[in-house]
């Protein structure tokens, strides 16, 4: 499946369009939609975390819309580096815990920030050469290990303004509910299914509609049933 929203530019006078796509394979988010479905939940939409997030940070206004930031998301499965631009998510790249921990049975502090550190410069070298100009606004939200992620930043790149963030006041379920409750026919958000998010509600509602005048039918002629 793959989706697509647009994140900016100017299309009048030939301008450019800056559009955000993204894309995952059929058979995984099959497998979540029907294990969904079967628990008698209905799938209005379907987003990577990263999307979720940055909507989160951008309702808390913890993102000034007229600087770039990169936000690092630690999660249990590992980093997520996310590049924001005009408060729109422009790049996200994942670095698994796997990678840094190879096949010992720890991960070293030190090899932890040369890793980190690593993956840092690489993003901040891929907007310089996409968009020009630096990032010099952090935001790293993690369960631990603070103010060794606020040092590390300090010391690898002293012009940046980091900010220490708890994943208690900003989680990608926060993200995905301020979605939620946005009315489907101004949802244009990207949704990896076959559908639209607006479709899609659009067919649950007319299902529900369905099911309603079906009990009332059944329950008037029920009644109907009895009087004779």
């Amino acid at each position: 499946y793959y989706g697509w929203q647009r994140i900016g530019g100017n299309e009048a006078s030939g301008g450019v369009i800056e559009l955000l796509g993204a894309f995952a394979p059929i058979s995984n988010i099959d497998d979540i939609l029907l294990a969904l479905r079967d628990a008698g939940f209905g799938v209005a939409a379907v987003e990577f975390a990263a999307l979720s997030l940055i909507r989160q940070l951008n309702a808390l206004k913890l993102i000034n819309k007229a600087l770039p930031h990169l936000i690092i998301h630690v999660a249990a499965s590992g980093f997520d580096f996310m590049v924001v631009k005009n408060g729109n998510l422009y790049f996200d790249y994942f670095y698994p815990w796997s990678l840094i921990q190879a096949d010992e049975r720890s991960i070293p502090l030190d090899k932890l920030k040369e890793v980190v550190s690593s993956e840092m410069s690489k993003v901040f070298n891929f907007y310089v050469s996409n968009w020009g100009g630096q990032i010099k606004n952090l935001l790293v939200i993690t369960p631990t290990l603070e103010e060794e992620f606020k040092s590390m930043a300090t010391e690898k790149f002293p012009d940046s303004k980091t900010e220490i963030l708890s994943p208690e006041r900003v989680m990608v379920v926060g993200g995905a509910a301020i979605r939620g409750r946005t009315p489907r026919g101004e949802d244009f958000d990207i949704s990896l299914t076959s559908e639209s998010a607006a479709k899609i509600f659009e067919q649950e509602q007319d299902l529900h509609f369905i099911a309603i005048w079906r009990n009332i039918l059944f329950a008037v002629a029920g009644f109907v049933l009895l009087v004779f």
